[in-house]
């Protein structure tokens, strides 16, 4: 997913953001691809110093991302490899974080072929997040922000970039319906716990139809799904949630030839309640 084949440069400056930290930045990320394990830890901790000397630059910030995605990787175990898939997932949200309003492509040289760099217009944050979850499987555990939320737990703030990712994870979940990846789920709950007063004033609805048209994807493919998978979703009031999911879902068409109930019955679960066909019917 991550390719790249490239001699390590020189190593990034400590101090302050580099004039050369694109190159820098590049030369880690495809010196990355051909590492022994004995070199990913090395990598990592200069690519997390770049990043950190670079911290407002939303490319060197994707660079870095690349790069840990690329070390999850380069390691036999998925365990040890599913640290650095976290922080390339936490890499690509702090790039979009600091995202400029415009493109601005930079460019680096492999070898003698100059490469671009672009933060919008490709895959690449749906590229991070189906890493991650794919390394969550093989390991077997989740990462921290791939956790269930606990009741009281203090979620993080909304960000603008979340509904879009959002829409990314329903469809990485589409893509692999037998798939186990509560991890996606719970990323959906998270989401949608940091937004629940911008679902409420009817901006970011969207993630709630996400997971609503998520839950339907699995319901279809595995009827028989774990309750912790399938739980109602919590957050703020239920009409709130119901209405936003309504909001987002009523008028779309459903494929022929699935049970009629079976988005009914998923987006009941995405919000918690139950509703009548008189609100939304697929057609």
């Amino acid at each position: 997913m991550f390719t790249a084949a490239f001699a390590l440069g020189a190593s990034p400056a400590l101090a302050a953001c580099p004039q050369t930290a694109v190159q820098d930045g590049v030369n880690l990320w495809l010196a990355a691809e051909s590492s022994q394990a004995s070199a990913v830890s090395a990598l990592g901790v200069q690519a997390d110093t770049l990043a950190a000397a670079c911290a407002t630059d939303a490319y060197i910030q994707k660079i870095a991302a690349l790069t840990h995605a690329t070390l999850s990787g380069r390691l036999t175990d998925p365990a040890a490899g599913l640290d650095h898939a976290a922080k390339a997932r936490a890499f690509a949200m702090r790039m979009r974080d600091v995202q400029p309003a415009n493109e601005h492509p930079v460019t680096a040289m492999a070898g003698s072929q100059p490469i671009a760099i672009r933060i919008f217009g490709d895959e690449f944050d749906k590229d991070i997040l189906l890493n991650l979850f794919g390394t969550e499987q093989r390991a077997g555990r989740l990462s921290p922000k791939s956790q269930p939320l606990k009741p009281g737990e203090q979620v993080r703030a909304c960000r603008d970039w979340d509904a879009v990712e959002a829409q990314q994870i329903t469809a990485i979940i589409r893509d692999n319906p037998k798939a186990d990846l509560p991890g996606a789920m719970n990323q959906l709950d998270r989401m949608a716990a940091a937004c629940a007063l911008r679902i409420e004033e009817g901006d970011h609805e969207r993630i709630v139809g996400q997971r609503a048209k998520a839950i339907h994807v699995l319901l279809f493919n595995v009827p028989m799904r774990p309750d912790a998978l399938l739980r109602p979703w919590h957050f703020r009031q239920r009409r709130c949630r119901t209405r936003a999911a309504l909001r987002f879902l009523r008028g779309r068409r459903w494929s022929h030839g699935r049970d009629a109930a079976s988005p009914l019955a998923a987006l009941a679960v995405a919000t918690g309640g139950k509703l009548s066909v008189v609100f939304f019917q697929p057609r």
